[in-house]
């Protein structure tokens, strides 16, 4: 047995470590953090079912704070209303609220100290991350123990380890299989076709099948090019086979819903933003409402969300059943809890983390993006303003959008004699990972606030 202590001496023999015993650090918590989620889940339906997304009670440092949250996920669970007073009952029905030193007065105390309950999936966060924080001290120690042990077959010690650390990172062990197993079983599904949502536009269909469950869908435009506008109308579409988590980081719910109405009603925009419509505009209104009312399109208008709020509010969405699809409007928007992340490897990150939720959802997401503003503006004849065709380089902020995603769409709106914009979008496939790529020419309708199929013989 070895004397080395892993407190004083350098295992690789340099200089000494001299850290003290781990109580005497301080294991990592924010208190203030734990109180603050559980505060904002007690006043806010919609932060109880941010953090319940992120947490579970053994990430709480406070015992007393691990068995409220128990009690508040478990009412979230059945669909219960939550707050001090319902908790209180769940812990006095459990026999479980002699742990709450300070009782329901402890919960009224929580409800009125946190900041805000909007804030709620970031204060979910910080708690979060100081749990892993201190599995990882615990976890480090184990392996420490291991080592000076010695006892056993190694590989069986370095094998358990594996699979704690798998749990330590969430992740779940799968049984193995090779690559010839359930061969006949895919074999057999190659009878049946190809799921796919259609988009609203059959050019665009043409070269994608439509859109597909578990890929993540990137459509860029440069700022006014349309973008907005075809992330509604896609979301329209994905709410006719299933409820739709629509991430609105630009628009407020009621301007969604004016350009839904305008869209669906054929009442022109600049009527519904001055207030100003017609007789015949209110006519259109009254059979735009029955077509909006039914589609089951949730909207989360919270600006400066993080990417892990995106996700919790999709997974709350899914929780409804069946979830058809995530749009989020835009990319760009999306704040990240780490400020000292580059801005190029926090987009890349975020986009990553929506691919992950495409998997986990099984549904398509598609994430609008910024293009850079003067990306795709050149010179042509005479030295007079042209366009060029827009490229995955021209995504703003980081190129490893185009990597995670599945399929990049372009919006151009393609000038005129006159060097103005005119009445044809060209929407690009720039990237497609399984099938083609390539240019459709569509129908500009800003009146209406949307992009339509060209008719026969158009252009």
């Amino acid at each position: 047995m070895s004397d080395y202590d892993p407190q004083t001496e350098d295992p690789w023999g340099g200089a000494q470590l001299a850290l003290p015993p781990t109580d005497e650090r301080g294991e990592p918590r924010d208190v203030v953090a734990e109180q603050s989620v559980l505060g904002a889940a007690m006043i806010s339906a919609r932060a109880a079912a941010e953090v319940a997304d992120v947490l579970r009670g053994t990430d709480f440092f406070e015992p007393k704070h691990e068995t409220i949250f128990d009690a508040v996920a478990a009412l979230h669970a059945g669909g219960h209303p939550v707050d001090a007073i319902t908790v209180g009952d769940e812990l006095q029905r459990t026999g479980k609220l002699p742990g709450v030193p300070g009782g329901v007065l402890y919960l009224h105390e929580l409800t009125s100290i946190v900041p805000t309950a909007s804030n709620a999936g970031f204060y979910a966060e910080i708690v979060r991350e100081k749990a892993a924080h201190r599995r990882m001290i615990q976890f480090g120690e184990k392996v420490a123990r291991a080592g000076y042990l010695g006892e056993g077959d190694p590989n069986d010690t370095i094998e358990q380890i594996r699979v704690e650390l798998e749990g330590i990172l969430g992740e779940r062990t799968v049984a193995a299989q090779t690559i010839g197993e359930g061969w006949d079983e895919w074999v057999a599904s190659l009878d049946t076709p190809p799921t796919y949502v259609p988009t609203p536009w059959h050019e665009i269909n043409d070269l994608l099948g439509g859109l597909k469950a578990g890929a993540l869908y990137v459509v860029g435009a440069r700022p006014g090019g349309g973008k907005s506008n075809v992330g509604l109308q896609i979301a329209a579409s994905l709410a006719d086979h299933g409820p739709v988590a629509f991430s609105a980081l630009e628009m407020s719910r009621d301007q969604l819903r004016e350009r839904l109405a305008a869209q669906r009603g054929q009442i022109p925009m600049s009527s519904m933003t001055r207030h100003d419509l017609s007789q015949s505009d209110k006519a259109q209104l009254v059979l735009a409402k029955s077509a909006v009312q039914r589609l089951p399109i949730y909207v989360d208008d919270r600006s400066g969300v993080t990417v892990q709020q995106v996700k919790g509010f999709a997974r709350g969405v899914a929780r409804k059943g069946g979830i058809a699809g995530v749009v989020v409007d835009y990319l760009q928007l999306i704040s990240s809890h780490d400020k000292r992340m580059p801005v190029h490897e926090m987009v890349g990150e975020i986009a990553r983390q929506l691919k992950i939720l495409a998997r986990e959802l099984r549904c398509p997401v598609i994430v609008l993006s910024q293009l850079n503003r003067e990306s795709v503006q050149t010179k042509g004849k005479g030295n007079q303003p042209a366009q060029r065709p827009p490229t995955l380089a021209d995504l703003s902020k980081s190129d490893a959008i185009g990597h995670h995603a599945d399929v990049v769409l372009m919006l151009q709106r393609k000038l005129e004699a006159d060097d103005e914009p005119g009445d044809v979008l060209q929407m690009y496939v720039a990237k497609n990972r399984h099938g083609r790529v390539g240019r459709r020419d569509l129908r500009w309708e800003g009146r209406f606030a949307r992009v339509t199929s060209k008719p026969l013989g158009m252009f």
